[in-house]
C-alpha cells in the first residue's frame, strides 16, 4: 500500500505534458504576435497581420530570436534615416539572445543582449502549449506593455523551421 502510494504521488507530481528542451531545438518562424490588453479585453496585432521574425533554441542552451513587422519603413539609403523613421523602425521589432530552461510548461530565457538594454540581465518567462499540428503557442504571464504601458498578456505563435 505505501509503495502505491508513493508511486501515485510521483505520477501525480510530474506534469503530464511537460516539455523537453528537446522539443524546442532548432529554428521556428514567427506566424502571429499578438496581445490582450487586460483592462479592455482589447486585442491586436504587435508587429502586423504578418510578422517576420525567428527563433532558434541550441542544445547547448543558448537561444537567440529577432522579430520584425512587415510594414516597416525603408529610407533606402542610411543616410537618409531621419529620427522619426530610426524611432518607427525600433517600435516595430525586438531582437535578443541569451540561455534558456524548460521548467514543466515553461520556457525560461536569461538575456545577456538586446535591442532594447533595458531587457539586458532579465529573465522572460514564456508558457507553451504544442498544438497537435507541431506548432507552439507562448503566452506570457501579465505584463506591462512595451508600447502603451497597460497590463496585457501576449500570444506567439511559432513553426519549426527545421
Amino acid at each position: 500500500m505505501r509503495h502505491t502510494f508513493v508511486g501515485l504521488f510521483c505520477i501525480l507530481a510530474v506534469p503530464a505534458h511537460a516539455l523537453d528542451a528537446r522539443d524546442l531545438h532548432g529554428t521556428w518562424k514567427l506566424l502571429s504576435s499578438s496581445t490582450k490588453e487586460l483592462d479592455s479585453s482589447q486585442e491586436r496585432d504587435t508587429l502586423g497581420p504578418n510578422p517576420n521574425g525567428y527563433i532558434t533554441y541550441g542544445a547547448d542552451g543558448r537561444m537567440m530570436t529577432v522579430a520584425t513587422s512587415r510594414d516597416r519603413p525603408n529610407a533606402g539609403d542610411t543616410s537618409k534615416l531621419t529620427e522619426e523613421v530610426r524611432a518607427k523602425l525600433q517600435r516595430s521589432m525586438w531582437a535578443y539572445a541569451g540561455t534558456y530552461t524548460v521548467q514543466g510548461d515553461s520556457v525560461i530565457h536569461k538575456i545577456e543582449t538586446s535591442w532594447n538594454e533595458i531587457w539586458n540581465g532579465t529573465t522572460m518567462i514564456r508558457d507553451i502549449r504544442k498544438r497537435e499540428d507541431g506548432r507552439l503557442i507562448f503566452t506570457t504571464k501579465p505584463q506591462k506593455g512595451n508600447q502603451n504601458g497597460k497590463m496585457e498578456i501576449l500570444t506567439l505563435v511559432w513553426e519549426k523551421v527545421n
